[in-house]
């Protein structure tokens, strides 16, 4: 919804006396039709960047001697298209990220995270409707954990096995956790949603429906550890592969501030599973060693806490801040949190139409059209 304030030009006085000049008054105008309206046709936008970070210590107090390097890839994509009541949304993101430090001196992945997503939105009126949502989430290398010379690994499996790899003494200990687009989640839903609002600056968007997760992980192993209960084992766990049905709620706000210089988006997703595939041993006792039965929606509810925030500092040079809060019971009982602050130089492609320029405060109105002259009527 817009919000404009207009200053009516006072008009001179008339001829005469004890007349005075109007005093000239504020007038507000409100125009949510065109602060509503959808861009009609495609619109798509791609963006690749590249980060890093050096640094390097020699004989610092505190600090391990010796150089540190990440280096970072970022690849964003999203197309919309609109036609009438007909909305269809489209995300790609892909990042990238290796780091090597001091003390684990080889090049270790620090971020691998792969998403896709389309939704479909039937607006039955301007603000509310129907939807259907399918993406994917997953990781493109495979996973291994590096620790310093005497950590070893205790690997429970599904059925409460333990095994015990590493513990070397005099070399770096490595686990392979993960095969190439290992674990991959894969969400579908379908519902009503409500748009009550939606302009360039703010959109506000909440979704209400079924959603079905297939998650799979199978032989894949997970860093499930407390390293105050073992300072030197590392605990891992192996997966299985589940299903889960059930209500999925979703409200996310996002827009662009000072002509899109400042973008924004965060976002909650929860889905409670009605119906899932039976827990292992290994997952009750992840989830709560006392339990003899299948835990409840309660216990197994899933939550997503999302952000996004970029500053774009010049046209190919960005400041981002990301965070990422996941909690999957039944893969991993605990929140999975992300944070990345990261100096971006990416290059962007898009057809959006610019912003148009905001007129100034002191703009006269434009002037109406002339009058056409009024023709008698014939006489009679």
């Amino acid at each position: 919804m817009c919000l404009l304030a207009r200053v009516a030009a006072a008009e001179p006085p008339p001829k005469g006396k004890g007349l005075k000049a109007e005093v000239p008054r504020a007038r507000f105008l409100v125009e949510a039709k065109e602060a509503s309206k959808r861009i009609e046709g495609w619109v798509w936008k791609v963006s690749a960047g590249a980060n890093a970070n050096f640094s390097d210590n020699q004989n610092v107090v505190g600090q391990p001697t010796g150089a540190a390097v990440t280096v970072g890839l970022q690849l964003d994509g999203s197309a919309e298209y609109n036609h009438e009541g007909h909305e269809f949304r489209s995300l790609f993101s892909l990042g990238e990220g290796a780091t090597r430090t001091p003390i684990v001196p080889e090049f270790v992945k620090s971020t691998d995270s792969l998403m896709a997503e389309s939704i479909y939105l039937y607006h039955i009126i301007d603000w509310a409707g129907v939807f259907g949502r399918l993406s994917v989430q997953s990781s493109v290398f495979a996973g291994v954990d590096v620790r310093p010379a005497g950590f070893s690994y205790a690997i429970t499996r599904p059925d409460g096995r333990v095994d015990t790899v590493g513990g070397a003494a005099d070399r770096l200990n490595r686990l392979r956790l993960s095969d190439p687009f290992r674990p991959t989640l894969f969400k579908e839903s379908a519902g009503a949603f409500a748009r009550p609002v939606t302009s360039r600056i703010l959109n506000v968007e909440t979704r209400l429906g079924v959603g079905v997760r297939e998650t799979i992980g199978a032989k894949q192993l997970v860093v499930n550890d407390n390293p105050v209960r073992t300072p030197t084992v590392v605990e891992v766990r192996e997966l299985s592969n589940f299903n889960q049905l059930g209500v999925e709620l979703v409200a996310g706000v996002w827009g662009g501030l000072a002509k899109k210089r400042v973008t924004y988006r965060v976002g909650v997703e929860v889905m409670a599973p009605l119906v899932h595939t039976d827990l292992t041993p290994a997952e009750l006792a992840m989830i709560d060693p006392t339990m003899g039965e299948q835990p409840g929606a309660a216990d197994l509810t899933n939550v997503e806490i999302f952000g996004h925030l970029s500053f774009k500092l010049i046209d190919w040079a960005s400041l981002d801040y990301q965070f990422k809060a996941i909690r999957q019971p039944q893969l991993v009982d605990l929140f999975q949190i992300q944070n990345n602050l990261l100096l971006t130089f990416a290059y962007v492609a898009t057809n959006e139409p610019p912003e148009e320029p905001a007129a100034p405060p002191n703009a006269k109105a434009a002037a109406p059209p002339p009058r056409s002259p009024q023709v008698p009527p014939p006489p009679r």
